[in-house]
């Protein structure tokens, strides 16, 4: 929990009992992260990523395998700073999908 009270699923302000409380009292999400996966007490294991990032990084991974793979038979030999590139367009997909 930070020290400015407010609810960091739905920014909306802690009462002044806040250390009391186990869940926000206006969207019910938990307060404290005591189960240890670090994704706000939500329980789905995934840190707080949802399918769209998980979906950007599939897209951006069926690009690469496709301009890779042109390349390798277009060409009949593996460029290895490629799959570089790749990686980074993948990295790209995905932090762009999740907003950074």
């Amino acid at each position: 929990m930070s020290d400015d009270q407010s609810c960091l699923a739905c920014g909306k302000a802690l009462p002044d009992n806040f250390e009391e409380l186990e869940t926000c009292p206006h969207c019910g999400t938990d307060l404290w992260d005591d189960d240890g996966q670090g994704d706000g007490g939500q329980g789905d294991g995934l840190g707080g990523i949802d399918g769209k990032i998980i979906g950007a990084g599939l897209v951006a991974a069926a690009i690469g395998v496709a301009l890779w793979a042109a390349v390798a038979i277009g060409l009949n030999r593996e460029i290895g700073w490629l799959a570089w590139g790749i990686g980074g367009l993948i990295g790209f997909g995905v932090t762009k999908a999740g907003g950074i």
